[in-house]
């Protein structure tokens, strides 16, 4: 990623994986690794990326609030609308950091 330019406020920049979530059907539902049932009607392909910056974070009551992520971790985001941005054939979202659902510990 070109680093002349890096994440402000609550900002988080990732570089999206081009492949889904994987599950396991079971009846109706999908049935995760973790053991997991999510009705089929809500399985969907779930967007995950690498962090590659992160934002200093945003004040609140006189508090810095930082991103609860970091650069290097994989990470999966909500489905909401997000900038969409391409550099040099890569795809990378900007969300806010309350877009971050989980961080992927393993994979």
């Amino acid at each position: 990623m070109n680093k002349s330019f890096r994440a402000t406020g609550n900002k988080i920049f990732v570089e999206m994986d081009q492949e889904e979530v994987s599950g396991h059907e079971v009846g109706r539902d999908v049935l995760e690794q973790g053991g997991i049932s999510v009705p089929t009607h809500e399985w969907r392909k779930v967007p995950k990326g690498t962090v590659v910056a992160v934002g200093p974070g945003i004040v609140v009551n006189g508090e810095n609030i930082k991103p609860g992520c970091e650069v290097g971790e994989r990470v999966l985001l909500s489905r909401v609308e997000a900038d969409t941005i391409h550099i040099e054939g890569k795809e990378y979202r900007v969300v806010d950091g309350r877009e971050v659902l989980a961080i992927i510990e393993k994979e």
